[in-house]
Protein backbone atom coordinates (compact mmCIF):
# COMPACT_ATOMS: atom_id res chain seq x y z
CA UNK A 1 0.00 0.00 0.00
CA UNK A 2 1.31 3.50 -1.03
CA UNK A 3 1.63 6.02 2.15
CA UNK A 4 2.61 9.57 1.50
CA UNK A 5 5.38 11.56 2.98
CA UNK A 6 2.69 13.12 5.46
CA UNK A 7 1.45 9.89 6.25
CA UNK A 8 4.88 9.06 7.21
CA UNK A 9 5.41 12.14 8.95
CA UNK A 10 1.83 11.97 10.70
CA UNK A 11 3.05 8.42 12.35
CA UNK A 12 5.92 10.03 13.70
CA UNK A 13 4.50 13.54 14.89
CA UNK A 14 1.30 12.10 16.39
CA UNK A 15 -1.37 14.86 16.62
CA UNK A 16 0.35 16.73 13.39
CA UNK A 17 -1.55 16.90 10.15
CA UNK A 18 0.65 18.04 7.41
CA UNK A 19 0.12 19.30 4.11
CA UNK A 20 3.00 19.75 1.92
CA UNK A 21 1.38 21.67 -0.30
CA UNK A 22 0.98 24.78 2.72
CA UNK A 23 3.24 27.28 3.63
CA UNK A 24 4.90 25.84 6.72
CA UNK A 25 5.23 28.09 10.58
CA UNK A 26 8.77 28.04 11.23
CA UNK A 27 7.54 25.81 14.30
CA UNK A 28 6.18 23.01 11.68
CA UNK A 29 9.28 23.48 9.40
CA UNK A 30 11.21 22.85 12.39
CA UNK A 31 9.55 19.41 13.57
CA UNK A 32 9.68 18.52 10.12
CA UNK A 33 12.91 18.91 9.08
CA UNK A 34 13.17 16.80 12.70
CA UNK A 35 10.99 14.24 11.54
CA UNK A 36 12.61 13.78 7.92
CA UNK A 37 16.27 13.76 9.53
CA UNK A 38 15.23 11.12 11.47
CA UNK A 39 14.11 9.10 8.32
CA UNK A 40 16.99 9.99 7.19
CA UNK A 41 18.73 8.43 9.91
CA UNK A 42 17.09 5.30 10.52
CA UNK A 43 17.49 4.52 6.62
CA UNK A 44 20.91 5.10 6.33
CA UNK A 45 22.26 3.53 9.51
CA UNK A 46 20.10 0.35 8.68
CA UNK A 47 22.76 -2.39 9.10
CA UNK A 48 23.69 -3.98 5.75
CA UNK A 49 22.68 -7.70 6.02
CA UNK A 50 25.83 -8.72 4.17
CA UNK A 51 27.92 -6.98 6.57
CA UNK A 52 29.49 -9.58 9.25
CA UNK A 53 31.39 -8.00 12.26
CA UNK A 54 34.78 -8.86 13.66
CA UNK A 55 35.51 -7.46 17.30
CA UNK A 56 39.08 -8.33 16.79
CA UNK A 57 39.37 -5.87 13.42
CA UNK A 58 36.38 -3.22 15.05
CA UNK A 59 34.57 -3.29 12.08
CA UNK A 60 32.06 -5.05 9.67
CA UNK A 61 33.69 -6.95 6.89
CA UNK A 62 31.55 -8.23 2.90
CA UNK A 63 33.06 -10.33 0.96
CA UNK A 64 31.97 -9.93 -3.05
CA UNK A 65 32.39 -12.86 -4.81
CA UNK A 66 32.20 -11.09 -8.42
CA UNK A 67 35.44 -10.33 -9.79
CA UNK A 68 35.82 -6.27 -10.51
CA UNK A 69 38.57 -4.18 -11.70
CA UNK A 70 40.48 -2.62 -8.52
CA UNK A 71 38.45 0.83 -9.87
CA UNK A 72 35.35 -0.92 -9.75
CA UNK A 73 35.94 -2.72 -6.10
CA UNK A 74 36.96 0.61 -5.01
CA UNK A 75 33.95 2.42 -5.86
CA UNK A 76 31.74 -0.29 -5.09
CA UNK A 77 32.79 0.03 -1.53
CA UNK A 78 32.51 3.32 -1.42
CA UNK A 79 28.96 3.56 -2.37
CA UNK A 80 28.52 0.83 0.39
CA UNK A 81 29.87 3.65 2.71
CA UNK A 82 32.88 1.58 3.10
CA UNK A 83 37.01 0.64 2.36
CA UNK A 84 38.35 -1.44 0.16
CA UNK A 85 39.82 -3.66 2.97
CA UNK A 86 43.61 -3.58 3.23
CA UNK A 87 46.18 -5.62 5.84
CA UNK A 88 47.11 -2.21 7.75
CA UNK A 89 47.76 -4.13 11.13
CA UNK A 90 47.97 -7.36 12.57
CA UNK A 91 43.87 -7.15 13.56
CA UNK A 92 42.94 -6.53 9.73
CA UNK A 93 45.23 -9.12 8.32
CA UNK A 94 44.17 -12.33 10.18
CA UNK A 95 40.19 -10.98 10.07
CA UNK A 96 40.71 -10.48 6.26
CA UNK A 97 42.29 -13.58 5.61
CA UNK A 98 39.43 -15.07 8.19
CA UNK A 99 37.06 -13.83 6.29
CA UNK A 100 38.16 -15.71 3.41
CA UNK A 101 39.12 -19.03 4.91
CA UNK A 102 35.72 -19.27 6.68
CA UNK A 103 33.55 -18.58 3.57
CA UNK A 104 31.89 -20.85 0.83
CA UNK A 105 34.04 -21.40 -1.80
CA UNK A 106 36.68 -18.91 -0.45
CA UNK A 107 38.42 -17.20 -3.12
CA UNK A 108 42.08 -17.99 -3.77
CA UNK A 109 42.98 -13.84 -4.22
CA UNK A 110 41.18 -10.46 -3.16
CA UNK A 111 41.90 -7.16 -4.63
CA UNK A 112 43.06 -4.89 -1.69
CA UNK A 113 43.40 -0.97 -1.33
CA UNK A 114 47.04 -1.01 -1.84
CA UNK A 115 48.16 0.53 -4.97
CA UNK A 116 51.70 2.10 -6.23
CA UNK A 117 51.79 5.80 -5.50
CA UNK A 118 51.00 7.13 -9.46
CA UNK A 119 49.45 9.86 -10.78
CA UNK A 120 45.51 10.14 -8.87
CA UNK A 121 44.13 11.31 -12.44
CA UNK A 122 45.45 8.56 -14.94
CA UNK A 123 46.42 5.61 -13.48
CA UNK A 124 49.07 4.55 -15.54
CA UNK A 125 52.15 1.88 -15.23
CA UNK A 126 54.95 3.21 -13.52
CA UNK A 127 58.60 2.32 -12.18
CA UNK A 128 58.06 1.17 -7.93
CA UNK A 129 60.08 -0.10 -5.28
CA UNK A 130 58.06 -1.68 -1.78
CA UNK A 131 59.24 2.45 -0.55
CA UNK A 132 56.57 3.55 -2.51
CA UNK A 133 53.37 1.09 -2.68
CA UNK A 134 50.79 2.95 0.05
CA UNK A 135 47.81 2.99 0.91
CA UNK A 136 44.60 4.13 -1.09
CA UNK A 137 42.06 5.29 1.46
CA UNK A 138 39.28 7.09 -0.76
CA UNK A 139 36.89 8.58 1.94
CA UNK A 140 35.29 11.10 -0.28
CA UNK A 141 34.40 12.00 -3.81
CA UNK A 142 37.37 13.89 -4.48
CA UNK A 143 39.17 10.28 -4.35
CA UNK A 144 42.19 11.79 -1.75
CA UNK A 145 44.85 9.39 -1.32
CA UNK A 146 46.17 9.13 2.58
CA UNK A 147 49.39 7.72 2.88
CA UNK A 148 50.28 4.70 5.10
CA UNK A 149 53.24 3.16 3.49
CA UNK A 150 53.23 -0.37 3.15
CA UNK A 151 56.33 -1.09 4.85
CA UNK A 152 54.30 -0.24 7.94
CA UNK A 153 52.26 -3.11 7.09
CA UNK A 154 52.39 -6.50 8.91
CA UNK A 155 51.49 -8.54 5.21
CA UNK A 156 54.29 -10.38 3.95
CA UNK A 157 55.23 -10.60 0.00
CA UNK A 158 54.60 -14.62 -1.34
CA UNK A 159 57.68 -16.43 -2.89
CA UNK A 160 59.48 -14.46 -5.56
CA UNK A 161 57.30 -11.92 -5.30
CA UNK A 162 56.90 -9.28 -6.16
CA UNK A 163 57.78 -9.68 -9.51
CA UNK A 164 56.17 -6.34 -11.42
CA UNK A 165 55.67 -8.02 -14.62
CA UNK A 166 56.49 -5.34 -17.55
CA UNK A 167 56.14 -2.33 -14.64
CA UNK A 168 52.17 -2.78 -14.98
CA UNK A 169 51.15 -4.83 -11.60
CA UNK A 170 50.60 -1.82 -9.75
CA UNK A 171 47.79 -3.10 -7.22
CA UNK A 172 48.07 -5.86 -4.71
CA UNK A 173 45.87 -8.75 -3.84
CA UNK A 174 46.30 -10.56 -0.47
CA UNK A 175 46.14 -14.08 -0.65
CA UNK A 176 44.00 -16.14 1.54
CA UNK A 177 47.18 -17.59 3.09
CA UNK A 178 48.02 -14.11 4.44
CA UNK A 179 50.81 -13.32 1.33
CA UNK A 180 50.64 -11.02 -0.89
CA UNK A 181 51.17 -10.53 -4.78
CA UNK A 182 51.52 -7.84 -6.90
CA UNK A 183 48.86 -7.72 -10.27
CA UNK A 184 47.60 -5.06 -12.43
CA UNK A 185 44.61 -2.66 -11.66
CA UNK A 186 42.61 -3.63 -15.08
CA UNK A 187 42.79 -7.62 -13.95
CA UNK A 188 39.85 -8.42 -12.01
CA UNK A 189 39.72 -10.08 -8.42
CA UNK A 190 36.81 -10.78 -5.81
CA UNK A 191 37.44 -8.35 -2.83
CA UNK A 192 36.43 -7.11 0.61
CA UNK A 193 34.87 -3.99 1.85
CA UNK A 194 35.53 -2.96 5.16
CA UNK A 195 33.27 -0.28 7.31
CA UNK A 196 35.14 0.80 10.71
CA UNK A 197 33.28 0.72 13.88
CA UNK A 198 32.19 4.69 14.57
CA UNK A 199 29.40 5.41 17.72
CA UNK A 200 27.53 7.79 15.27
CA UNK A 201 23.79 6.55 14.23
CA UNK A 202 21.54 4.82 15.12
CA UNK A 203 21.57 1.90 17.82
CA UNK A 204 19.75 -1.16 17.18
CA UNK A 205 21.40 -2.42 20.79
CA UNK A 206 19.83 0.13 23.15
CA UNK A 207 22.39 2.77 24.51
CA UNK A 208 25.35 0.53 25.82
CA UNK A 209 27.43 1.11 22.33
CA UNK A 210 29.15 -1.72 23.53
CA UNK A 211 26.79 -4.48 22.25
CA UNK A 212 27.14 -4.93 18.76
CA UNK A 213 24.53 -6.20 16.18
CA UNK A 214 25.02 -9.37 14.59
CA UNK A 215 23.14 -9.92 11.27
CA UNK A 216 23.03 -13.02 11.02
CA UNK A 217 21.26 -14.08 14.37
CA UNK A 218 20.06 -10.48 14.46
CA UNK A 219 20.96 -10.16 18.39
CA UNK A 220 23.55 -8.08 20.18
CA UNK A 221 26.71 -9.20 21.77
CA UNK A 222 29.00 -7.56 23.73
CA UNK A 223 32.62 -8.91 24.77
CA UNK A 224 34.16 -8.22 28.13
CA UNK A 225 37.38 -8.43 29.17
CA UNK A 226 37.32 -6.91 32.60
CA UNK A 227 37.76 -10.68 33.77
CA UNK A 228 35.13 -11.93 36.55
CA UNK A 229 34.21 -15.59 37.72
CA UNK A 230 31.21 -16.97 36.13
CA UNK A 231 28.31 -16.26 38.60
CA UNK A 232 29.70 -12.49 38.53
CA UNK A 233 29.95 -12.60 34.98
CA UNK A 234 25.83 -13.79 35.06
CA UNK A 235 24.93 -11.08 37.21
CA UNK A 236 26.62 -8.04 34.87
CA UNK A 237 24.56 -9.38 31.88
CA UNK A 238 21.59 -9.34 33.50
CA UNK A 239 21.76 -6.17 35.29
CA UNK A 240 22.65 -4.97 31.64
CA UNK A 241 19.11 -6.24 30.67
CA UNK A 242 20.69 -9.44 28.52
CA UNK A 243 22.12 -12.86 29.80
CA UNK A 244 25.23 -15.01 29.10
CA UNK A 245 25.66 -15.44 25.57
CA UNK A 246 23.86 -19.09 24.71
CA UNK A 247 24.96 -20.65 21.16
CA UNK A 248 21.69 -21.90 19.58
CA UNK A 249 23.15 -22.78 16.47
CA UNK A 250 26.70 -22.87 14.18
CA UNK A 251 25.47 -19.72 13.34
CA UNK A 252 25.57 -18.01 16.50
CA UNK A 253 28.63 -19.79 17.36
CA UNK A 254 30.57 -18.30 14.69
CA UNK A 255 29.01 -14.93 15.96
CA UNK A 256 30.25 -15.07 19.40
CA UNK A 257 34.00 -16.50 17.36
CA UNK A 258 33.57 -12.91 15.51
CA UNK A 259 33.31 -10.81 19.07
CA UNK A 260 36.75 -12.00 20.00
CA UNK A 261 39.52 -9.23 20.52
CA UNK A 262 42.91 -10.27 20.01
CA UNK A 263 44.83 -13.21 21.27
CA UNK A 264 41.89 -13.65 23.61
CA UNK A 265 41.33 -17.81 23.76
CA UNK A 266 38.25 -18.34 25.84
CA UNK A 267 35.44 -16.72 27.13
CA UNK A 268 32.65 -17.54 29.64
CA UNK A 269 29.10 -18.16 28.01
CA UNK A 270 25.35 -19.10 28.84
CA UNK A 271 25.55 -23.14 29.88
CA UNK A 272 26.99 -25.36 32.76
CA UNK A 273 26.74 -28.91 34.76
CA UNK A 274 24.08 -30.53 36.20
CA UNK A 275 24.37 -34.00 36.18
CA UNK A 276 26.98 -36.18 35.00
CA UNK A 277 26.69 -36.11 30.94
CA UNK A 278 24.17 -33.35 31.44
CA UNK A 279 25.05 -29.84 30.26
CA UNK A 280 22.26 -27.01 29.99
CA UNK A 281 21.83 -23.73 29.35
CA UNK A 282 20.84 -20.71 31.83
CA UNK A 283 17.37 -20.58 29.99
CA UNK A 284 17.25 -24.72 31.62
CA UNK A 285 18.08 -26.59 27.73
CA UNK A 286 20.18 -29.37 27.42
CA UNK A 287 22.79 -28.29 24.88
CA UNK A 288 21.19 -30.32 22.08
CA UNK A 289 17.74 -28.89 23.03
CA UNK A 290 19.52 -25.16 22.33
CA UNK A 291 21.00 -26.72 19.34
CA UNK A 292 24.56 -26.44 19.56
CA UNK A 293 27.04 -28.99 20.92
CA UNK A 294 30.39 -28.87 19.55
CA UNK A 295 33.01 -28.92 22.11
CA UNK A 296 36.50 -28.05 21.49
CA UNK A 297 39.12 -30.97 21.06
CA UNK A 298 39.37 -33.33 23.96
CA UNK A 299 36.51 -31.40 25.89
CA UNK A 300 34.62 -31.48 28.44
CA UNK A 301 37.72 -32.92 30.55
CA UNK A 302 36.78 -32.26 34.23
CA UNK A 303 33.11 -31.99 35.18
CA UNK A 304 34.45 -32.50 38.64
CA UNK A 305 36.55 -29.45 38.64
CA UNK A 306 35.55 -27.51 35.45
CA UNK A 307 31.83 -26.97 35.82
CA UNK A 308 30.96 -23.37 33.89
CA UNK A 309 30.78 -23.32 30.61
CA UNK A 310 32.59 -20.90 27.99
CA UNK A 311 33.67 -21.03 24.24
CA UNK A 312 36.61 -20.61 22.58
CA UNK A 313 37.92 -18.21 19.97
CA UNK A 314 37.06 -20.56 17.12
CA UNK A 315 33.35 -21.19 18.06
CA UNK A 316 33.80 -24.59 20.00
CA UNK A 317 32.81 -25.10 23.71
CA UNK A 318 34.46 -25.66 27.11
CA UNK A 319 34.20 -26.52 30.58
CA UNK A 320 36.15 -23.98 32.96
CA UNK A 321 36.01 -23.66 36.64
CA UNK A 322 33.50 -21.29 37.81
CA UNK A 323 35.63 -19.31 40.37
CA UNK A 324 38.12 -18.93 37.21
CA UNK A 325 38.56 -15.44 36.26
CA UNK A 326 37.84 -14.80 32.35
CA UNK A 327 36.30 -12.91 29.76
CA UNK A 328 32.77 -13.33 29.15
CA UNK A 329 29.98 -12.70 26.09
CA UNK A 330 26.45 -11.32 27.14
CA UNK A 331 23.71 -11.40 24.37
CA UNK A 332 20.31 -9.54 23.54
CA UNK A 333 18.11 -9.15 21.64
CA UNK A 334 18.13 -6.05 19.24
CA UNK A 335 15.71 -3.45 19.32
Amino acid sequence: MEMTLSHGLEKILPGKTLDLDDTLSDENRTITEQALGNMTLLRESTPDPDYLFYRMANGSFKLHRTPATWTDARLLCYDEGAELASPEDEALLATMSKVLLTSRQPPLYVFTGVVSQVDPDILKPSDYTNSSLQLCNFVSTLQLVSGTPLSAMPARWAPEEPDNVNHGDNCLVLQRNGLLHDAKCDDVYPFICYKRLTTSGFNFCGTDTDYIYDKSTKSCYKFHTDVATWHEAYATCSREAGHLAIANSDVEAKALSRMFPKDWGVAAIGFSYWRKDLWATIHGETLSEAGYETWGNGEPNDWQVQRCGAVFADGTLDDIGCLRLSGYICEKKSI
